[in-house]
């Protein structure tokens, strides 16, 4: 049998098992399985005594200044940390960065120049 067999180029072994590799033809979707699998979080409720807060806050804030918030969306709390590039009052939109926030999303705002702000509102949720 060898004497009618012969391959002429005899491809390496490193080049042979790249043919085996996993082959995924549809590109992202194990990625978009796997974001689907997670499951939602309820959206934290807010007493009116933290949307009292977070008014306060949201009128002090200006562009320019460096925040970080949290806010609820797609089922889950997210950060965003940077500068107030636009605060669009009528639209009730911040963005942090390139990062758009709608006020009714908005769980916390944190920031060192909001930090009277913060005490005040401190003070609004202690209970004697």
């Amino acid at each position: 049998m060898s004497e009618y067999y012969q391959p002429k180029n005899r491809m390496p072994v490193s080049e042979r098992a790249k043919q085996f590799a996993p082959f995924s033809p549809l590109n992202g979707l194990s990625k978009a399985l796997r974001a689907q699998e997670r499951t939602p979080q309820p959206k934290p409720a807010l007493c009116e005594d933290q949307i009292a807060c977070l008014n306060r806050q949201l009128m002090g804030l200006k562009r320019g200044m460096e925040i970080e918030v949290l806010f609820y969306r797609n089922g889950e709390v997210q950060r965003a940390r940077g500068v107030v590039t636009a605060l669009r009052r009528a639209l009730r939109q911040l963005t942090v960065e390139t990062q758009d926030v709608f006020f009714d999303e908005l769980l916390e705002i944190r920031s060192a120049v909001l930090s009277d702000l913060e005490e005040t509102c401190d003070k609004d949720f202690q209970t004697d």
